[in-house]
């Protein structure tokens, strides 16, 4: 059994960059100072509202691809809010992002 992959939470730059993975999914790069790092969303819907390049609150698992190289399975993503910056990050579920089940 084993215990479940972690997921993290984070304000990302440039996920909404990204193409066609099969019938319903997403892929693309994001860009880092010390690399980029490959990421992929099985549902596509999840990143609908994304503007490429534009700051997104994304929860995600890591894990290495077929190359060994890290890799973002995107779960969830939305936009960035101005009025959310006090109270921290929310997603549609209400939580604050460190308290959301993945």
């Amino acid at each position: 059994m084993g215990n479940p992959r972690p997921v993290f939470a984070a304000e990302v730059e440039g996920l909404g960059s990204s193409r066609p993975l099969g019938e319903s999914g997403a892929a693309g790069r994001l860009r880092r100072a010390i690399g980029d790092v490959e990421w992929l969303c099985w549902r596509r819907e999840a990143l609908e509202g994304l503007e490429p390049g534009a700051s997104c609150a994304a929860r995600y698992r890591l894990s290495r691809n077929r190359a060994g190289r890290i890799e973002a399975e995107v779960l969830d993503a939305r936009p960035s809010e101005r009025e959310n910056v006090a109270r921290g990050p929310m997603f549609p579920t209400g939580l604050p992002m460190e308290h959301a089940a993945p």
